[in-house]
């Protein structure tokens, strides 16, 4: 590639991202007429971009995740690959991010009610049976974070119903949005959620487990045979 093509390339990039800046710039400060649609969008990129930080592993992916989700949620907010930042789609942390976490091992006389735990090893689960048999399994109880549970969709269900005094005699939708409105909704909720629960300190521990593995069945260990005593 010749020094004057590469040079044009970074110079457009330049001037695209200027023009962006400006842009949104000047729509905030409330001094230049531009489309609303054309602020969404900076301000949708934004926050897809703020969402894929939060949600990407660190070592250099959490800044390609932001980037590129940034990107995309300027380009077309629709994109599936943003589908992962959406409320209720909360992308599944890779084995190597979970492996801080306090496992823990629990014994029960069912597969659904673990009564003993949390235990430090497998064997003083199986203690715990007491040789009556049943259900050993390793989890953890960790807390979880509001903006998990928060759906844009559901909300504004629930508004509909609310306001459904205010509807008119077809029913039609009061709050009808776009569906790439609905995912910026979703994604500006969801930081709004962390942001708060941030803000207090608050920590939400659920009363199941949040993650589990090695579930077993145990079975009763066997009474030793007494042997038949001849009386005769």
């Amino acid at each position: 590639m010749r020094a004057e093509e590469k040079s044009f390339t970074v110079e457009a990039m330049v001037d695209a991202a200027r023009t962006i800046l400006t842009t949104y710039d000047a729509h905030m400060a409330g001094g230049q007429s531009v489309p609303d649609e054309v602020a969404n969008r900076i301000a949708m990129g934004a926050a897809f971009g703020a969402a894929a930080y939060e949600a990407g592993m660190s070592g250099g992916h959490d800044v390609h995740a932001m980037l590129r989700a940034t990107l995309l949620g300027i380009i077309d907010p629709a994109d599936p690959a943003l589908d992962y930042l959406r409320a209720g789609n909360q992308r599944a942390q890779p084995a190597a991010a979970t492996e801080s976490v306090d496992w823990g091992w629990y014994a029960g006389s069912d597969d659904e009610h673990y009564h003993t735990g949390p235990l430090a090893t497998r064997d003083e689960a199986m203690a715990a049976l007491n040789g009556r048999g049943g259900y050993i399994i390793e989890a953890h109880q960790g807390p979880v974070k509001l903006s998990a549970y928060i759906d844009a969709q559901d909300l504004l269900e629930r508004a509909e119903d609310t306001a459904y005094d205010l509807s008119n005699e077809n029913g039609d939708p009061i709050f009808d949005a776009k569906s790439e409105q609905i995912a910026d909704l979703s994604t500006r909720l969801k930081a709004a959620c962390d942001k708060w629960q941030a803000a207090h300190g608050l920590v939400f521990t659920p009363y199941t487990f949040t993650a589990c593995r090695n579930e077993e069945r145990i079975e009763p260990e066997t009474a030793p045979d007494a042997g038949v005593v001849d009386h005769a």
